[in-house]
């Protein structure tokens, strides 16, 4: 099953959530491929896990809707964190996503 995302790496060294962030998902496929939902574009591209906690995402594709100014530059945020992931753990239902300085990039939920 996929990820429901609950925070998003802004950037600016805070991991905010927001009504926006609740439209993302994160899937990992059996066939190596990530998809998700960046709140307006699909954003799609092969993972690899390494063991024991590593995780590179991307290079990511996206379709190419426009949407509203806010949702665009979340997605932007978005995809941002997830090409800056390297390692990942589980903790029950949460899922967080870090760079390799230990920064939080994504938070998610199943």
């Amino acid at each position: 099953g996929g990820w429901s995302v609950t925070g998003v790496n802004n950037g600016k060294d805070a991991v905010e959530g927001t009504a926006l962030t609740e439209a993302l998902t994160a899937d990992f496929g059996p066939d190596g491929t990530f998809s998700g939902h960046g709140g307006c574009n699909t954003l799609t591209g092969p993972y690899e896990v390494t063991d024991p906690d590593g995780l590179a995402i991307g290079p990511l594709a996206s379709t190419k809707m426009a949407c509203a100014e806010d949702v665009m530059t979340l997605e932007a945020q978005y995809s941002a964190a997830l090409a800056a992931t390297t390692t990942y753990t589980i903790d029950g239902n949460t899922l967080t996503l870090r760079d390799a300085d230990g920064a939080t990039q994504v938070t998610a939920t199943r």
